[in-house]
Protein backbone atom coordinates (compact mmCIF):
# COMPACT_ATOMS: atom_id res chain seq x y z
CA UNK A 1 0.00 0.00 0.00
CA UNK A 2 1.32 3.42 -1.01
CA UNK A 3 2.30 5.84 1.80
CA UNK A 4 -0.51 8.37 1.20
CA UNK A 5 -3.10 5.62 0.94
CA UNK A 6 -1.77 4.02 4.13
CA UNK A 7 -1.93 7.38 5.92
CA UNK A 8 -5.53 7.92 4.74
CA UNK A 9 -6.50 4.53 6.19
CA UNK A 10 -4.75 5.43 9.46
CA UNK A 11 -6.74 8.68 9.62
CA UNK A 12 -9.95 6.67 9.18
CA UNK A 13 -8.86 4.43 12.07
CA UNK A 14 -8.33 7.53 14.24
CA UNK A 15 -11.79 8.75 13.28
CA UNK A 16 -13.35 5.43 14.30
CA UNK A 17 -11.50 5.50 17.63
CA UNK A 18 -12.67 9.05 18.38
CA UNK A 19 -16.38 8.39 17.81
CA UNK A 20 -18.80 6.86 20.32
CA UNK A 21 -20.00 3.38 19.37
CA UNK A 22 -23.47 4.51 18.16
CA UNK A 23 -21.85 6.95 15.69
CA UNK A 24 -19.22 4.69 14.13
CA UNK A 25 -21.22 4.20 10.95
CA UNK A 26 -19.75 7.56 9.97
CA UNK A 27 -16.25 6.14 10.23
CA UNK A 28 -17.24 3.11 8.15
CA UNK A 29 -18.75 5.44 5.54
CA UNK A 30 -15.56 7.50 5.48
CA UNK A 31 -13.45 4.37 5.02
CA UNK A 32 -15.66 3.28 2.12
CA UNK A 33 -15.32 6.69 0.46
CA UNK A 34 -11.53 6.58 0.87
CA UNK A 35 -11.47 3.18 -0.81
CA UNK A 36 -13.60 4.51 -3.68
CA UNK A 37 -11.31 7.48 -4.40
CA UNK A 38 -8.60 6.51 -6.91
CA UNK A 39 -6.26 9.46 -6.34
CA UNK A 40 -4.20 8.93 -3.16
CA UNK A 41 -3.76 12.66 -2.47
CA UNK A 42 -7.50 13.29 -2.82
CA UNK A 43 -8.27 10.30 -0.58
CA UNK A 44 -5.91 11.61 2.11
CA UNK A 45 -7.37 15.13 1.88
CA UNK A 46 -10.88 13.68 2.20
CA UNK A 47 -9.88 11.63 5.27
CA UNK A 48 -8.22 14.62 6.97
CA UNK A 49 -11.20 16.92 6.32
CA UNK A 50 -13.55 14.30 7.71
CA UNK A 51 -11.38 13.84 10.80
CA UNK A 52 -11.35 17.60 11.35
CA UNK A 53 -15.09 17.93 10.85
CA UNK A 54 -16.23 14.91 12.84
CA UNK A 55 -13.27 13.64 14.84
CA UNK A 56 -13.01 16.71 17.07
CA UNK A 57 -16.71 16.44 17.90
CA UNK A 58 -16.13 12.77 18.68
CA UNK A 59 -13.25 13.57 21.05
CA UNK A 60 -15.45 16.12 22.82
CA UNK A 61 -18.13 13.47 23.15
CA UNK A 62 -15.61 10.99 24.55
CA UNK A 63 -14.49 13.53 27.15
CA UNK A 64 -18.12 14.04 28.12
CA UNK A 65 -18.49 10.26 28.52
CA UNK A 66 -15.52 10.30 30.89
CA UNK A 67 -17.00 13.21 32.87
CA UNK A 68 -20.34 11.37 33.07
CA UNK A 69 -18.50 8.35 34.49
CA UNK A 70 -16.66 10.52 37.02
CA UNK A 71 -20.03 11.95 38.01
CA UNK A 72 -21.13 8.53 39.21
CA UNK A 73 -23.22 7.35 36.26
CA UNK A 74 -23.24 3.72 35.14
CA UNK A 75 -22.23 2.30 31.76
CA UNK A 76 -25.77 2.54 30.43
CA UNK A 77 -25.77 6.29 31.00
CA UNK A 78 -22.31 6.59 29.45
CA UNK A 79 -23.57 4.80 26.35
CA UNK A 80 -26.33 7.40 26.01
CA UNK A 81 -23.74 10.11 25.30
CA UNK A 82 -23.48 10.35 21.54
CA UNK A 83 -23.36 12.90 18.75
CA UNK A 84 -26.62 14.37 17.61
CA UNK A 85 -28.38 15.62 20.72
CA UNK A 86 -27.11 13.81 23.82
CA UNK A 87 -23.60 15.23 23.56
CA UNK A 88 -24.52 18.40 25.44
CA UNK A 89 -22.91 18.82 28.86
CA UNK A 90 -25.96 20.73 30.11
CA UNK A 91 -27.90 17.44 30.04
CA UNK A 92 -25.48 15.98 32.60
CA UNK A 93 -25.22 18.40 35.59
CA UNK A 94 -22.49 16.52 37.43
CA UNK A 95 -20.41 16.19 34.27
CA UNK A 96 -20.88 19.90 33.59
CA UNK A 97 -19.64 20.54 37.12
CA UNK A 98 -16.57 18.39 36.48
CA UNK A 99 -15.68 20.52 33.46
CA UNK A 100 -16.39 23.69 35.47
CA UNK A 101 -14.13 22.58 38.32
CA UNK A 102 -11.30 21.64 35.96
CA UNK A 103 -11.63 24.89 34.01
CA UNK A 104 -11.78 27.10 37.10
CA UNK A 105 -8.96 25.09 38.68
CA UNK A 106 -6.79 25.68 35.61
CA UNK A 107 -7.48 29.42 35.83
CA UNK A 108 -6.59 29.25 39.51
CA UNK A 109 -3.26 27.62 38.72
CA UNK A 110 -2.52 30.37 36.19
CA UNK A 111 -3.35 33.00 38.80
CA UNK A 112 -1.18 31.37 41.47
CA UNK A 113 1.74 31.12 39.05
CA UNK A 114 1.35 34.75 37.95
CA UNK A 115 1.08 35.92 41.56
CA UNK A 116 4.31 34.15 42.49
CA UNK A 117 2.81 31.50 44.76
CA UNK A 118 5.15 28.69 45.89
CA UNK A 119 5.09 25.64 43.65
CA UNK A 120 3.83 23.59 46.59
CA UNK A 121 0.58 25.57 46.51
CA UNK A 122 -0.05 24.63 42.90
CA UNK A 123 0.72 20.97 43.62
CA UNK A 124 -1.70 20.94 46.57
CA UNK A 125 -4.51 22.38 44.45
CA UNK A 126 -3.91 19.78 41.72
CA UNK A 127 -3.87 16.99 44.31
CA UNK A 128 -7.10 18.30 45.84
CA UNK A 129 -8.74 18.31 42.41
CA UNK A 130 -7.78 14.67 41.85
CA UNK A 131 -9.00 13.70 45.33
CA UNK A 132 -12.25 15.57 44.74
CA UNK A 133 -12.86 13.86 41.39
CA UNK A 134 -12.28 10.46 42.99
CA UNK A 135 -14.61 11.36 45.86
CA UNK A 136 -17.30 12.48 43.42
CA UNK A 137 -17.08 9.19 41.51
CA UNK A 138 -17.34 7.14 44.72
CA UNK A 139 -20.06 9.16 46.45
CA UNK A 140 -22.06 9.52 43.24
CA UNK A 141 -22.14 5.75 42.81
CA UNK A 142 -23.05 5.15 46.45
CA UNK A 143 -25.99 7.52 46.12
CA UNK A 144 -27.06 5.97 42.80
CA UNK A 145 -27.12 2.47 44.31
CA UNK A 146 -28.83 3.73 47.48
CA UNK A 147 -26.21 2.21 49.74
CA UNK A 148 -25.68 5.44 51.64
CA UNK A 149 -27.95 6.24 54.60
CA UNK A 150 -28.10 9.97 54.04
CA UNK A 151 -29.98 10.85 57.24
CA UNK A 152 -27.39 9.41 59.62
CA UNK A 153 -24.58 10.77 57.45
CA UNK A 154 -26.08 14.27 57.63
CA UNK A 155 -26.23 14.13 61.42
CA UNK A 156 -22.63 12.97 61.68
CA UNK A 157 -21.51 15.78 59.36
CA UNK A 158 -23.29 18.34 61.53
CA UNK A 159 -21.61 16.93 64.63
CA UNK A 160 -18.26 17.07 62.83
CA UNK A 161 -18.64 20.83 62.46
CA UNK A 162 -19.29 21.00 66.20
CA UNK A 163 -16.08 19.06 66.77
CA UNK A 164 -14.16 21.61 64.72
CA UNK A 165 -15.54 24.44 66.86
CA UNK A 166 -14.46 22.60 70.02
CA UNK A 167 -11.11 21.09 69.03
CA UNK A 168 -10.03 22.83 65.84
CA UNK A 169 -7.15 25.20 65.17
CA UNK A 170 -7.86 28.78 66.24
CA UNK A 171 -6.77 32.08 64.74
CA UNK A 172 -7.86 35.54 65.87
CA UNK A 173 -10.80 34.22 67.86
CA UNK A 174 -12.03 31.92 65.05
CA UNK A 175 -11.80 28.12 65.21
CA UNK A 176 -12.56 26.92 61.69
CA UNK A 177 -9.66 24.68 60.77
CA UNK A 178 -8.17 21.26 61.37
CA UNK A 179 -4.48 20.48 60.99
CA UNK A 180 -3.87 17.35 58.90
CA UNK A 181 -0.25 16.46 58.25
CA UNK A 182 0.89 20.06 58.15
CA UNK A 183 -2.06 21.20 56.01
CA UNK A 184 -4.83 23.45 57.30
CA UNK A 185 -8.23 22.09 56.26
CA UNK A 186 -11.48 24.04 56.62
CA UNK A 187 -14.16 21.34 57.09
CA UNK A 188 -17.06 23.75 56.61
CA UNK A 189 -15.97 24.31 52.99
CA UNK A 190 -15.87 20.54 52.45
CA UNK A 191 -19.04 19.58 54.31
CA UNK A 192 -21.53 22.43 54.29
CA UNK A 193 -22.25 22.78 50.53
CA UNK A 194 -22.85 19.03 50.26
CA UNK A 195 -25.17 19.07 53.28
CA UNK A 196 -27.17 22.04 51.99
CA UNK A 197 -27.74 20.65 48.50
CA UNK A 198 -28.61 17.22 49.90
CA UNK A 199 -31.17 18.75 52.28
CA UNK A 200 -32.66 20.87 49.49
CA UNK A 201 -33.19 17.76 47.39
CA UNK A 202 -34.56 15.48 50.13
CA UNK A 203 -35.90 16.99 53.36
CA UNK A 204 -36.39 14.88 56.46
CA UNK A 205 -36.68 15.55 60.18
CA UNK A 206 -33.16 14.21 60.72
CA UNK A 207 -31.87 16.36 57.89
CA UNK A 208 -33.50 19.44 59.40
CA UNK A 209 -31.84 18.70 62.74
CA UNK A 210 -28.51 18.31 60.93
CA UNK A 211 -28.88 21.72 59.29
CA UNK A 212 -29.72 23.37 62.63
CA UNK A 213 -26.66 21.68 64.16
CA UNK A 214 -24.51 22.98 61.30
CA UNK A 215 -25.86 26.51 61.79
CA UNK A 216 -25.08 26.37 65.50
CA UNK A 217 -21.58 25.00 64.85
CA UNK A 218 -20.81 27.80 62.38
CA UNK A 219 -22.00 30.34 64.95
CA UNK A 220 -19.62 28.87 67.52
CA UNK A 221 -16.59 28.79 65.21
CA UNK A 222 -17.60 31.63 64.18
CA UNK A 223 -17.70 31.64 60.36
CA UNK A 224 -19.90 34.41 58.92
CA UNK A 225 -19.08 33.57 55.29
CA UNK A 226 -20.14 29.91 55.46
CA UNK A 227 -23.03 30.76 57.77
CA UNK A 228 -24.23 33.21 55.14
CA UNK A 229 -23.77 30.56 52.46
CA UNK A 230 -25.91 28.18 54.50
CA UNK A 231 -28.67 30.79 54.79
CA UNK A 232 -28.49 31.58 51.07
CA UNK A 233 -28.75 27.92 50.10
CA UNK A 234 -31.64 27.23 52.47
CA UNK A 235 -33.46 30.39 51.36
CA UNK A 236 -33.16 29.42 47.69
CA UNK A 237 -34.36 25.89 48.43
CA UNK A 238 -37.33 27.18 50.43
CA UNK A 239 -38.29 29.70 47.75
CA UNK A 240 -38.29 27.00 45.06
CA UNK A 241 -40.03 24.35 47.19
CA UNK A 242 -41.69 25.74 50.31
CA UNK A 243 -42.36 23.39 53.24
CA UNK A 244 -42.29 23.36 57.04
CA UNK A 245 -38.96 21.54 57.41
CA UNK A 246 -37.25 23.94 55.04
CA UNK A 247 -38.60 26.91 57.00
CA UNK A 248 -37.35 25.48 60.31
CA UNK A 249 -33.89 24.90 58.84
CA UNK A 250 -33.78 28.43 57.43
CA UNK A 251 -34.81 29.99 60.74
CA UNK A 252 -32.02 28.05 62.44
CA UNK A 253 -29.58 29.22 59.78
CA UNK A 254 -30.59 32.87 60.16
CA UNK A 255 -30.21 32.68 63.95
CA UNK A 256 -26.77 31.12 63.55
CA UNK A 257 -25.75 33.76 61.01
CA UNK A 258 -26.75 36.56 63.39
CA UNK A 259 -24.59 35.06 66.14
CA UNK A 260 -21.66 34.40 63.79
CA UNK A 261 -21.64 37.99 62.51
CA UNK A 262 -21.86 39.35 66.06
CA UNK A 263 -19.01 37.19 67.39
CA UNK A 264 -16.66 37.32 64.40
CA UNK A 265 -13.50 39.39 64.46
CA UNK A 266 -11.76 40.72 61.37
CA UNK A 267 -8.92 38.43 60.26
CA UNK A 268 -5.98 39.51 58.10
CA UNK A 269 -6.13 38.46 54.46
CA UNK A 270 -4.02 35.41 53.58
CA UNK A 271 -1.96 35.79 50.38
CA UNK A 272 -3.10 33.59 47.46
CA UNK A 273 -6.20 32.53 49.46
CA UNK A 274 -8.15 35.73 50.13
CA UNK A 275 -8.75 38.81 47.93
CA UNK A 276 -7.93 36.76 44.84
CA UNK A 277 -10.15 38.76 42.48
CA UNK A 278 -8.65 42.10 43.54
CA UNK A 279 -5.14 40.69 43.35
CA UNK A 280 -5.76 39.28 39.86
CA UNK A 281 -6.92 42.66 38.52
CA UNK A 282 -3.87 44.31 40.08
CA UNK A 283 -1.59 41.85 38.28
CA UNK A 284 -3.29 42.36 34.89
CA UNK A 285 -6.82 43.36 33.84
CA UNK A 286 -7.04 40.37 31.48
CA UNK A 287 -6.13 38.00 34.31
CA UNK A 288 -8.75 39.66 36.50
CA UNK A 289 -11.43 39.20 33.84
CA UNK A 290 -10.40 35.57 33.40
CA UNK A 291 -10.68 34.93 37.14
CA UNK A 292 -14.07 36.67 37.17
CA UNK A 293 -15.23 34.45 34.32
CA UNK A 294 -14.01 31.37 36.18
CA UNK A 295 -16.13 32.29 39.19
CA UNK A 296 -19.18 32.37 36.92
CA UNK A 297 -18.17 29.03 35.45
CA UNK A 298 -18.47 27.43 38.88
CA UNK A 299 -22.16 28.38 39.02
CA UNK A 300 -23.19 26.89 35.65
CA UNK A 301 -24.30 23.44 36.95
CA UNK A 302 -26.88 25.08 39.19
CA UNK A 303 -28.04 27.62 36.61
CA UNK A 304 -28.31 25.34 33.56
CA UNK A 305 -29.53 22.32 35.50
CA UNK A 306 -32.31 24.33 37.09
CA UNK A 307 -33.51 25.50 33.67
CA UNK A 308 -33.85 21.95 32.32
CA UNK A 309 -34.81 19.87 35.35
CA UNK A 310 -37.92 21.20 37.06
CA UNK A 311 -38.17 18.28 39.48
CA UNK A 312 -34.92 19.15 41.27
CA UNK A 313 -34.92 22.94 41.03
CA UNK A 314 -34.53 23.32 44.80
CA UNK A 315 -31.25 21.37 44.73
CA UNK A 316 -29.91 23.36 41.78
CA UNK A 317 -30.98 26.60 43.42
CA UNK A 318 -29.28 25.67 46.69
CA UNK A 319 -26.10 24.72 44.82
CA UNK A 320 -25.97 28.03 42.98
CA UNK A 321 -26.85 30.06 46.09
CA UNK A 322 -24.27 28.37 48.33
CA UNK A 323 -21.39 28.80 45.92
CA UNK A 324 -22.58 32.19 44.69
CA UNK A 325 -22.66 33.58 48.23
CA UNK A 326 -19.27 32.00 49.01
CA UNK A 327 -17.77 33.68 45.95
CA UNK A 328 -19.45 36.97 46.86
CA UNK A 329 -18.03 36.83 50.39
CA UNK A 330 -14.57 36.19 48.93
CA UNK A 331 -14.96 39.21 46.65
CA UNK A 332 -15.88 41.66 49.41
CA UNK A 333 -13.98 40.38 52.43
CA UNK A 334 -10.98 38.34 53.61
CA UNK A 335 -12.50 34.94 52.89
CA UNK A 336 -11.18 32.06 50.75
CA UNK A 337 -11.90 32.18 47.03
CA UNK A 338 -13.16 28.66 46.25
CA UNK A 339 -11.38 26.50 43.65
CA UNK A 340 -9.42 29.43 42.18
CA UNK A 341 -7.41 30.50 45.22
CA UNK A 342 -4.98 28.32 47.13
CA UNK A 343 -6.67 25.70 49.29
CA UNK A 344 -7.91 22.18 48.71
CA UNK A 345 -10.94 22.32 51.02
CA UNK A 346 -13.16 24.27 48.64
CA UNK A 347 -12.07 22.20 45.64
CA UNK A 348 -13.06 18.95 47.33
CA UNK A 349 -16.21 20.55 48.75
CA UNK A 350 -17.30 21.79 45.32
CA UNK A 351 -16.93 18.37 43.73
CA UNK A 352 -18.65 16.61 46.64
CA UNK A 353 -21.60 18.99 46.40
CA UNK A 354 -21.95 18.01 42.73
CA UNK A 355 -22.67 14.46 43.90
CA UNK A 356 -25.85 15.76 45.54
CA UNK A 357 -27.20 16.96 42.18
CA UNK A 358 -29.06 14.58 39.84
CA UNK A 359 -26.61 12.79 37.52
CA UNK A 360 -28.67 13.71 34.44
CA UNK A 361 -31.72 15.74 33.58
CA UNK A 362 -34.85 13.58 33.26
CA UNK A 363 -35.69 12.26 29.81
CA UNK A 364 -39.38 12.71 28.91
CA UNK A 365 -41.47 9.71 29.96
CA UNK A 366 -42.05 7.27 27.12
CA UNK A 367 -39.63 9.02 24.78
CA UNK A 368 -37.50 6.88 22.44
CA UNK A 369 -33.94 8.09 22.94
CA UNK A 370 -32.67 6.58 19.69
CA UNK A 371 -35.52 8.16 17.74
CA UNK A 372 -35.08 11.51 19.43
CA UNK A 373 -31.39 11.76 18.64
CA UNK A 374 -30.71 13.22 15.22
CA UNK A 375 -27.75 12.09 13.17
CA UNK A 376 -24.87 14.56 13.37
CA UNK A 377 -24.44 16.78 10.34
CA UNK A 378 -21.31 18.87 10.83
CA UNK A 379 -21.15 21.69 8.30
CA UNK A 380 -17.43 21.29 7.64
CA UNK A 381 -17.47 17.67 6.46
CA UNK A 382 -16.18 16.76 3.02
CA UNK A 383 -19.03 17.02 0.44
CA UNK A 384 -18.73 13.32 -0.43
CA UNK A 385 -19.47 12.22 3.13
CA UNK A 386 -22.16 14.85 3.66
CA UNK A 387 -23.94 13.60 0.56
CA UNK A 388 -23.70 9.99 1.70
Amino acid sequence: MRPRRRLAVLVCDLLAASLPAPNRDWARAARAEVAAIDDDAEALAFALETLWGLGLAGVRCRLLQLAVWVGGCDREDQAMVRLGGLDRARLWPRALGVFSAIGAGAVGLAYLAAAGAPGRYLAINVAALLVGLAALAIVGRLLSTKRARSESVMLWLGLTLFGVAAYGVGLGGATRWLRLGGLAVQPSLVILPMMTVSFARSRTTAGTLAMVLAAAALALQPDPAMSGALCAGLAAALALRPDRLGLIALLGGVAGFDVAVTRAEALPATPFVDDVLTSAFELHPLLGLTVLGATGLLLTPGLLGGLRDGRAQAAYGAFGAVWGSTLAAAAIGPYPTPVIGYGGSAIIGYLLSLAMLPPKVPWPAGADINAAVDEPTPTNLHPRLSAS
